[in-house]
């Protein structure tokens, strides 16, 4: 699920919100999105991967899944479906 699937009450045209699975997964576009956001040109994102390597992060994505307590992640998930990253 993408932000823009996501009904956030305090949205605001000056804030980019943006999950860090979708960060992560979608490296690429995220990238496209804040460099569109900014009003900036595609060659201003010089030094790729210098800062942030989804390959690296793509390993903390899921990590609830090996917790012990799976009765409490269902209650968040039923709770607040909203906030939860459907993989």
């Amino acid at each position: 699920m993408y932000y823009d699937q996501v009904n956030y009450a305090a949205d605001d045209n000056r804030v980019l919100r943006m999950r860090y699975e979708d960060v992560v997964i979608n490296y690429e576009e995220s990238v496209g999105r804040i460099i569109h956001f900014r009003g900036e040109s595609s060659n201003v994102h010089k030094s790729k991967y210098a800062f942030f390597d989804p390959s690296r992060s793509k390993k903390n994505i899921g990590l609830w899944k090996g917790l012990k307590d799976q009765d409490s992640i269902k209650k968040i998930e039923q709770a607040l479906p909203e906030y939860c990253y459907n993989l």
